[in-house]
C-alpha cells in the first residue's frame, strides 16, 4: 500500500468548482441548443471579435483628430450592446458632440449619454452588430488627454444567442503593453479561455456562469477565474446571489469585471413595499488571496473583510426625499484587524423651483479587534443650497461642521457661476469661490476669481483670474492667464502663464513659488505641410509643479506617395542641470492605391546620456476596401548604458481594423 498523497484543501476546493462550472456550463448548453431551436428570431453569427481596453470599454474602430479646428471623429462599430464604448479622448468639451447612427442624429439624454471624465459613451438602446455610429466633438479644452490603453482582442463563438440567454466560448489575446522581456508571473500580457453563458431559469430570474482558463503558464489555477451571479424579481422585492473568484496572477480583470487576489460572495435584497418606498439590504465577504510561496501553485485566504448594510430611502411630498443608512465593516487578518460603524441621514427638500437644500449627517466609528485601545470617532454635519437664479447664474452654499481625532473644524463655502451674454453667439463666463476652512489647528482660506472672455474680431479667447490660498503659516497668490488664438488661417497659438505670488521671479528658480510660462504654436503653410512647437518653462504635470525646462517640435509633411512625420522632445531640469530627449520618427509609402509601408525609430537620448532607448519599426498594411484594412508589424528594440552591450528584443502582431 503506498501513502495516500496530500491535497491541500484549496486545491479540492479549485477542483470542485471548476468541474461545477463545467457542469453547468454543460448543462445550460443541452438546455440552450433546445431553447434555440425553438426560437424564431433572426439569427446571427455565431463568430464574433470585440476590441476593448482594460477597463471593458469597447474601442472606436477608428479615429480622425483635425488639428485646425481641434475636433475629434470616432467612428464605433456595434457590438449589440448598449456599451460602454471608448472614446478617444476623456474631459473633452461637454455639450459640443454630434452622434449620427445610419444617417439619424442621436438626442443627448434619450438616445445616449456620455461620460465626460472616463472618456466612454453608452447608447440608450443596443447598438446593431455590425453597425456604425459616428461621434464628433470638440476637444479645445487644456483638460482634455487623449486615451491611451492596451487593447483586448477577444475571438469569441456563439453557440446560441436569444432571448433565453447565451453560451460562448472565447479565445483572448491582450496586444499593446507588452514588457520588453515577458515572464510567466507578469500579467500583462497573456492568452486565455472564456466559458460563459447566461440563462432564464424563470420568466423572472437569470443565472449567468462564467470559467475563464489563462494558459500564460504552468501555474494556471492562480491565473485563472470563475464568477456566478443569480438574480430573481418578484412583485415588490428583487433579491441577488453571486460568487466571483479570480487567483492572485488573474490578468483579465478589465474584461470580466474579476479583481485579481479576490473571492468575493454577496447577497443583496431590495423590497419596495410601498411606491415612495424602498430597503436595501446587503451582505458580503470578501477574501483577500496571497500565495504561500513565490512556487506556490495555489492561493489561501490572507485578509477577511465582511460588510452587513441597509439603507431605506423615502420620497416625501412636494420632491422631498429622505434617506438613511447603516454599515458595519469588519476586516480580519492575521494580526487582529478592525471594525467600522457607519451611519447617515440625509434630507432634501426644495426651497423654490429652482432652488434645493440638503441636510446631512455622517457618523464613523472604528475600533481594532483584537486591542483594548485605539478606537476612533468621527461625524460630519451640515447643510447645504444651491440652486440657479436664471438660466445663467447658479450657485452653491455650504456649512460643514467636522468633529476628528484631530479637533473641529467649520468650512463655509459660497460658489458662484455666470454667464453674461455679449452677443446672440459669445457670452462672458465668470466663477468665483470663498471658503474659510476654520478649526481647532488654525484656519485656511480659499478664494478664486476665474474669467473667460471671447476677443472679439481677434479671432481669439482670454481665460485669466486669481486664486488664493492661506493658512497661518504659509499663503499662495497665483494668477492664471490662458489665451487660444488663431490671427490667420493655419496659424494657432496657445498660451500660459501662472505667476505664483504674483511676482516675477529672476535668476535660478527657487525651491518654491516659481512661474510657469508655456507657449504651443501650430502652422500650417501649405495643405500637405504642418509645424508644430511647445516650449514650457516650469510647467505643472498632475497638479505637481516640474522644474524643468520642456521643449517640443514637431513636422508632419505629405509629398506625393510619402509622408514624413517627426517629433523632437528636449526636457533641461533646472534644479540639477541636465538634459534628456526623445524623438519619433516615421516614413510611409504608398506601394500601391492599397498597400503602404511605413517604417519608424522611437528613441530615447538620442544625442547621447547615461541610459538610452532605441526601437526600430516596420509595418505592411493591405486596404481591402474603403472600411477594412489589415496590417503586419514589426519592432527590434535595444536599451542600454554606458558600458553595457544592448541585447535586441523582438515583437511582432497582426490587426485587423477599420479606418475613415
Amino acid at each position: 500500500m503506498f501513502p495516500q498523497p496530500y491535497i491541500s484543501p484549496v486545491v479540492q476546493s479549485l477542483r470542485r468548482t471548476v468541474a461545477i462550472a463545467l457542469i453547468v456550463a454543460a448543462c445550460l448548453a443541452i438546455v440552450g441548443q433546445k431553447a434555440f431551436a425553438q426560437t424564431t428570431g433572426t439569427s446571427t453569427s455565431p463568430l464574433s471579435v470585440r476590441i476593448m481596453d482594460a477597463s471593458g470599454a469597447i474601442l472606436p474602430a477608428g479615429s480622425r483628430f483635425d488639428a485646425k479646428n481641434d475636433l475629434q471623429t470616432d467612428l464605433i462599430l456595434g457590438q449589440n450592446t448598449v456599451g460602454p464604448y471608448r472614446l478617444s479622448w476623456r474631459n473633452a468639451v461637454q455639450g459640443s458632440e454630434m452622434v449620427v447612427v445610419d444617417g439619424r442624429l442621436l438626442q443627448a439624454g434619450r438616445d445616449y449619454t456620455i461620460d465626460w471624465s472616463s472618456g466612454v459613451i453608452r447608447f440608450s438602446v443596443p447598438l446593431p452588430s455590425g453597425e456604425l455610429a459616428r461621434v464628433t466633438y470638440s476637444v479645445n479644452t487644456p483638460t482634455a488627454v487623449r486615451v491611451l490603453s492596451a487593447s483586448y482582442v477577444p475571438l469569441q463563438w456563439n453557440f446560441w444567442q436569444n432571448d433565453n440567454g447565451f453560451l460562448r466560448i472565447s479565445s483572448l489575446l491582450r496586444a499593446g503593453d507588452s514588457p520588453a522581456s515577458p515572464s510567466a508571473s507578469d500579467p500583462r500580457t497573456y492568452s486565455a479561455l472564456q466559458f460563459q453563458d447566461r440563462f432564464h431559469l424563470l420568466p423572472t430570474s437569470d443565472l449567468t456562469t462564467g470559467l475563464f482558463l489563462d494558459m500564460h503558464g504552468q501555474d494556471w489555477l492562480r491565473r485563472s477565474g470563475f464568477l456566478l451571479d443569480s438574480t430573481a424579481t418578484m412583485r415588490g422585492a428583487s433579491f441577488g446571489l453571486s460568487y466571483h473568484r479570480a487567483g492572485t496572477l488573474f490578468a483579465q480583470q478589465g474584461i470580466t469585471g474579476l479583481n485579481p487576489g479576490q473571492e468575493i460572495m454577496g447577497l443583496t435584497g431590495t423590497l419596495t413595499p410601498l411606491q415612495s418606498l424602498a430597503i436595501q439590504l446587503t451582505a458580503r465577504q470578501t477574501d483577500q488571496l496571497a500565495a504561500e510561496s513565490a512556487n506556490s501553485l495555489t492561493d489561501n485566504v490572507n485578509t477577511s473583510d465582511r460588510l452587513l448594510s441597509a439603507a431605506i430611502s423615502a420620497k416625501l411630498p412636494q420632491n422631498g426625499q429622505l434617506a438613511a443608512g447603516s454599515a458595519l465593516e469588519t476586516v480580519a487578518n492575521a494580526h487582529g484587524g478592525t471594525s467600522t460603524l457607519h451611519n447617515m441621514v440625509s434630507l432634501s427638500h426644495p426651497l423654490a423651483p429652482t432652488t434645493n437644500a440638503t441636510l446631512r449627517f455622517d457618523a464613523l466609528s472604528t475600533a481594532p479587534l483584537k486591542a483594548s485601545s485605539g478606537a476612533t470617532y468621527t461625524q460630519s454635519a451640515g447643510i447645504d443650497v444651491a440652486g440657479s437664479l436664471n438660466s445663467g447664474i447658479h450657485f452653491d452654499t455650504a456649512f460643514i461642521n467636522r468633529l476628528t481625532p484631530a479637533g473641529f473644524a467649520n468650512d463655509q463655502k459660497v460658489s458662484l457661476s455666470a454667464g453674461i451674454p455679449i452677443d446672440k453667439n459669445q457670452a462672458l463666463k465668470v466663477d468665483t469661490l470663498y471658503e474659510d476652512v476654520l478649526g481647532n489647528t488654525g484656519a485656511q482660506r480659499n478664494r478664486s476669481l476665474l474669467l473667460q472672455a471671447p476677443l472679439q474680431g481677434l479671432r481669439a479667447q482670454l481665460s485669466s483670474g486669481v486664486e488664493y490660498t492661506g493658512t497661518p503659516t504659509n499663503r499662495a497668490l497665483v494668477g492664471l492667464f490662458d489665451l487660444s488664438a488663431q490671427p490667420t488661417k493655419g496659424l494657432q497659438l496657445i498660451g500660459t502663464v501662472r505667476l505664483r505670488d504674483m511676482r516675477l521671479h529672476t535668476g535660478a528658480p527657487a525651491p518654491d513659488n516659481v512661474n510657469t510660462y508655456g507657449v504651443q504654436l501650430s502652422y500650417a503653410p501649405l495643405a500637405q505641410l504642418q509645424l508644430t512647437g511647445a516650449l514650457y518653462y516650469n510647467p505643472e504635470q498632475n497638479g505637481q509643479l516640474q522644474q524643468v525646462q520642456r521643449e517640443d517640435f514637431g513636422l508632419q509633411t505629405r509629398v506625393g506617395l510619402l509622408m514624413l512625420q517627426a517629433r523632437l522632445g528636449l526636457l533641461h531640469n533646472l534644479l540639477n542641470p541636465s538634459r534628456s530627449d526623445t524623438a519619433n520618427f516615421s516614413l510611409g509609402f504608398n506601394l500601391t492605391p492599397w498597400d503602404s509601408l511605413t517604417t519608424g525609430l522611437q528613441a530615447q537620448n538620442l544625442f547621447g546620456g547615461p541610459n538610452w532607448a532605441r526601437t526600430y519599426l516596420l509595418s505592411f498594411t493591405h486596404h481591402f476596401n474603403s472600411v477594412f484594412d489589415f496590417s503586419l508589424s514589426g519592432s527590434i528594440s535595444y536599451n542600454g548604458a554606458l558600458g553595457a552591450q544592448a541585447q535586441p528584443q523582438y515583437a511582432a502582431q497582426a490587426q485587423l481594423g477599420i479606418h475613415f
